[in-house]
């Protein structure tokens, strides 16, 4: 089987940048309408929702540089740019998997994947990734084959 790379969705970004992109739109037409108040000081209309936009931009950049791997005996979380940070768990210590979904992420078809080891504070977590439930179902169909090929333990007598 191959690996499946995750990286996180798009789509709420890609709302945000519409209302951002026309709330400029807007102030630059009411600006050639002369619709503004004020004429002298108009372009401080424009800086909320040109930080607003700096914001998405810099969300873009950081949901850009995650990714989860998925392949037969690992699960790794990589993040980062020129430090870069992993997180690995390996399938055969999965215990839990859930896939958590807001009213707004249903709607997109997105969700927050969470995966668990039974040691305390072992966590993989990405938010916001497209069709979470086949993802999940994949860690966990990939967990349970790793358990059934895995040799039993022998267990030394004494």
């Amino acid at each position: 089987m191959e690996e499946m790379v995750v990286r996180p969705s798009i789509k709420l970004l890609k709302t945000e940048y519409i209302v951002a992109l026309v709330t400029i739109l807007c102030l630059a037409i009411a600006k050639l309408l002369n619709a503004l108040p004020f004429e002298e000081y108009w372009w401080v209309c424009l800086l909320p929702p040109l930080l607003y936009l700096a914001g998405i931009v810099v969300r873009h950049f950081k949901i850009s540089l995650s990714r989860l791997v998925i392949n037969e005996d690992r699960i790794r979380m990589e993040s980062g740019l020129l430090s870069k940070q992993m997180h690995a768990i390996d399938v055969t210590k999965v215990h839990d998997v859930r896939v958590e979904q807001s009213v707004k992420q249903r709607v997109l078809g997105v969700g927050d994947l969470t995966v668990e080891t039974a040691a305390h504070g072992s966590r993989i977590s990405m938010q916001n990734i497209d069709q979470p439930q086949q993802v999940a179902d994949r860690i966990l169909m990939l967990s349970r084959r790793a358990l059934q090929n895995r040799p039993p333990s022998t267990l030394s007598a004494s």
